[in-house]
């Protein structure tokens, strides 16, 4: 064994540790893995892979190109319908091939968006209603097809109401819950989730404080941050921070169109703002369908 972990874990943690074993050079195996949260993190770490997973008796194939999913297929499903199918897949085996078995990208849309319309498939199939006309097709629309700005806002609208409704038994969270349990931490003056090109999508603040200019502005210095760290070679940012004489600014990315700002004050915990952070940006990507 060249690894050891200590208990307790988050499995996030785990799935780094094996992919960091595997290091990418030859086939390995993961068992018992969530599979959505596995993609999730080869999307965040950039990789080139193929993966061959099973669920149930059920085989299915993804193939990513440098963190980009652009295949999938099981069973008669293939493409878009295939990530949808196979975005409820719990503990799945997966075994992982470091090369993309494909060329062709037929994928449209975010994997974030993809999985969470999976799961908002299955849990309208749970409750017995038919899933809401186009709104399948709506989740995997590529941005360029809703050029003007009024169509890009209604586009975004949808997915915020389906969060607010979309529950399984309780369990998965609303932006706006999640918001406020970010917003809960002592000292915390706004938490902003903002689209990548400054408009607001959902916050909660203090009174008198311009939340659409918090967007705006902070656009911008997400922007900044984000080009630094891979023009440097230091990959995808996981937190940028901006510390001022009254208090620290925190951009997280949320997704891959949306980002957190967290605004606070001088006299706010920075290790738990980061672990709360890092707790909850795939849940609140998730519930924001972004």
């Amino acid at each position: 064994m060249s690894h050891c972990i200590q208990k307790p874990f988050e499995l996030e943690d785990l799935a780094s540790a094996i992919l960091s074993e595997l290091r990418w050079a030859t086939p390995g195996r993961a068992q018992g893995l969530t599979l959505p949260d596995f993609l999730q993190l080869i999307a965040s770490e950039e990789r080139t892979c193929t993966l061959a997973v099973a669920f149930n008796g059920e085989q299915g194939e993804l193939s990513f190109k440098q963190g980009e999913l652009i295949d999938a297929e099981t069973g008669q499903l293939q493409g878009n319908d295939a990530v949808h199918h196979m975005a409820t897949w719990s503990h799945a085996r997966i075994d992982i091939a470091p090369h993309c078995a494909k060329s062709i990208n037929k994928i449209q849309g975010t994997l974030t968006a993809l999985l969470a319309e999976g799961r908002r498939q299955q849990e309208a199939q749970e409750a017995g209603t038919p899933a809401a006309p186009g709104k399948k097709q709506d989740a995997a629309l590529p941005e360029q097809a809703t050029p003007a700005r009024e169509q890009r806002v209604e586009a975004r609208e949808e997915p915020k109401r389906a969060s607010a409704t979309s529950t399984r038994e309780g369990n998965m969270a609303t932006t706006r819950e999640i918001l406020s349990e970010l917003a809960k931490m002592p000292s915390i003056d706004a938490v902003c989730l903002v689209a990548r090109d400054g408009f607001l999508l959902d916050s909660i603040a203090r009174s008198g404080i311009d939340k659409e200019m918090i967007g705006a502005i902070a656009s911008s210095g997400f922007g900044a941050s984000d080009s630094m760290g891979r023009q440097l070679d230091k990959g995808t940012m996981m937190i940028s921070m901006i510390e001022f004489d009254n208090g620290p600014v925190l951009l997280a990315p949320i997704g891959g169109d949306a980002f957190l700002v967290i605004v606070a004050d001088k006299e706010a915990n920075l290790g738990m703002i980061r672990l709360k952070l890092k707790k909850h940006s795939h849940e609140l990507a998730l519930a924001a369908a972004i």
